[in-house]
């Protein structure tokens, strides 16, 4: 049976995982440091050391012939080559041929690079044990927002009713753009603005506080809502999806903040749901690659 290697190479972390071609978990999650604002030469050195412990959880690392990598944008996936610049992570492999590297290094296997988003979208909209409709919209909100567009298990990319790579991250919205202003690192902003929440050393933190009843807190979550359904609003209207799904680590609190959101839905007969699992079904998302 042929296994998949799942690399997701985050800002902070990165995490791999083994699977086989049902979608199935061969390997606990693994966790390694990003090293992201390291020079090129360590970057690389670092990546080829990951993929080779990943390697070593498999039940037969000869058996691994795919890996699908996560990268976040810009990025040229099809090439494998990252486009980020200025945006304190991986900078330094700007124009670096990944695809090359990795092929290099690890022969044996066949490679490809995608979005994060994108792969959440793939896999849930797959793997999610449940029935789907046609149209899905997928939201991943973490440190920025992720999305992505589903049509019957295929991405939608260029067309007049999604934005460009279906990304709505990059959208004017509110004298900015979304995600300055709907994502874990916008709330966080928000907190600074506000003396009492100020001090707290993360958005669970304020979360928490929310929940045992501040009212700053809770002022904070609804703010962070309102603005969460303004910016939805619009694609929703535009894609007609049967579904909303909402997934990444600021969804976690989504009853802090989730009444407008719901609302919007509501009025538009859009089915809303939660995903906690975000990152497996990221994972699953490789298989969708090949």
């Amino acid at each position: 049976m042929a296994h998949y290697l799942a690399a997701d190479f985050g800002g902070t972390v990165i995490k791999t995982r083994i699977l086989d071609e049902n979608g199935s978990f061969c390997s606990p999650i693994r966790t390694f440091p990003s090293r992201s604002k390291e020079n090129a030469d360590t970057l690389l050195s670092h990546f080829k050391a990951v993929l080779h412990d990943a390697l070593d959880d498999a039940p037969d690392p000869q058996d691994v012939q795919f890996a699908g990598l996560a990268f976040p944008g810009p990025f040229d996936y099809e090439a494998g080559i990252p486009l980020m610049k200025d945006i304190n992570k991986y900078d330094a492999l700007y124009g670096v041929n990944l695809l090359e590297f990795f092929g290099e290094h690890f022969p044996q296997m066949t490679f490809q690079f995608a979005n994060d988003a994108d792969l959440f979208g793939l896999g849930e909209y797959r793997f999610c044990g449940g029935t789907r409709p046609e149209r899905v919209m997928y939201l991943c909100i973490g440190t920025g927002l992720g999305s992505c567009f589903v049509e019957n298990g295929t991405l939608i990319k260029s067309r007049d009713d999604v934005p460009p790579r279906g990304w709505v991250f990059d959208t004017p919205f509110e004298g900015d753009i979304i995600d300055r202003l709907v994502s874990g690192s916008a709330l966080r902003q928000m907190m600074n603005e506000i003396p009492s929440l100020r001090a707290l050393p993360d958005v669970k933190a304020a979360a928490d506080r929310a929940l045992a009843g501040d009212p700053d807190a809770i002022t904070l979550y609804h703010a962070f809502g309102g603005r969460l359904a303004r910016a939805a609003a619009p694609f929703l209207d535009r894609f007609s999806p049967g579904m909303l799904v909402i997934g990444g680590q600021i969804a976690k609190s989504f009853a802090l903040f989730g009444d407008e959101i719901r609302q919007v839905c509501n009025d538009r007969q859009i089915a809303l749901h939660l995903c906690p699992d975000s990152a497996d079904f990221a994972m699953k998302g490789v298989l969708c690659l090949f």
